[in-house]
């Protein structure tokens, strides 16, 4: 039987481990042909293999997602390797950790750049397939940390200040290209048991697993989510 995927060409960014990989995994196992896009070449690799190992179709495309060009040449590869991008995930992510006071111009451009600027990019590829053909699903990964009214973390002024600009791009987009076929939707996880964790905040215990993630972004890409347009979807346990 056919996934509900099947068909589609399906881009995640920041795919080579946590939640990136478990939603690349999710898509492929739904029977869509996956691109992953990262800059950690062997990782992506190897989800690639897991990918293919299990039946499913994936190409592994090194990219800096910060890099105007780059993010062009890795789109054009993936046209010409798997065809019209149907759905994008963006979930490239880092979070460079400082008090506001001690931040460095570089810490503050790395959290907007990877965090922000990339799904800026990635986002205006994509559409470039998208528009024509009247259909398509962007899907962003922002964080509960740029969620308004929702505690925050000292040092994390500027991962922040990018997620909530990451919610704010998916509301203002989706307003741009709802009625022309697109949907632009948003997933705020709060603390995913991922690596990235594990570095900013050592033993903290997390409640949500990649897997868990991955299984609500597949759905957001898929037609079950009907017309949900520049939601932002907020989950924040098991």
């Amino acid at each position: 039987m056919p996934g509900k995927l099947e068909g589609a060409v399906s881009v995640v960014t920041g795919s080579g481990r946590g939640i990136g990989a478990a939603v690349a995994c999710e898509l492929a196992s739904l029977g869509a042909r996956v691109a992953l896009l990262a800059r950690t070449t062997g990782e992506i690799t190897e989800v690639a293999a897991q990918i293919s190992f299990a039946g499913g179709t994936a190409l592994p495309v090194s990219v800096d997602v910060t890099r105007e060009e780059q993010v062009r040449l890795a789109f054009r590869e993936v046209r010409e390797r798997l065809g019209p991008v149907t759905h994008l995930v963006n979930n490239a992510g880092t979070v460079a950790a400082a008090p506001l006071a001690d931040m460095t111009l570089a810490e503050w451009r790395e959290n907007q750049d990877v965090n922000l600027t990339s799904t800026f990019l990635c986002s205006r590829e994509a559409l470039a397939d998208m528009l024509p053909r009247g259909k398509g699903r962007i899907v962003n990964v922002a964080s509960v940390s740029g969620v308004s009214n929702v505690s925050k973390f000292p040092g994390f002024v500027g991962y922040a200040s990018a997620k909530a600009g990451v919610i704010a791009f998916t509301e203002a987009l989706a307003a741009e290209v709802g009625e022309k076929g697109v949907r632009v939707l948003c997933v705020s996880p709060g603390a995913v048991e991922t690596a990235l964790l594990a570095r900013v905040a050592p033993g903290f215990q997390a409640p949500l697993t990649p897997a868990r993630v991955a299984k609500i972004v597949a759905f957001l890409c898929s037609e079950d989510a009907g017309a949900a347009n520049g939601s932002n979807m907020v989950v924040w346990g098991k």
